[in-house]
């Protein structure tokens, strides 16, 4: 088994022996299996779902700012350098 991402803090302390799903059906009910009652940091995947949100909040037009910078600029431009 690979090591957990240890230079992330948060994620050092996870046991990499871990592994648990929870589904929730269509009435709302939560099914688990496994360690699926146990709490973790979701780090990255966390913009997932603020993409998603903030989809339902503005539509399409988002898209003129996503891979930019504040500024406005290219997220890999090199004016700020």
């Amino acid at each position: 088994m690979p090591p957990v991402a240890d230079y992330i803090p948060e994620l050092a302390h996870v046991d990499p022996n871990q592994f648990g799903i929870a589904v929730i059906d269509a009435e709302g009910r939560v099914t688990t299996s496994g360690d699926g009652e146990t709490p973790f940091s979701i780090q990255g995947v966390s913009k997932v779902f603020t993409l998603t949100r903030a989809l339902g909040m503005v539509g399409d037009r988002l898209w003129r700012r996503v891979a930019r910078e504040p500024s406005g600029n290219p997220f890999n431009s090199l004016v700020q350098l």
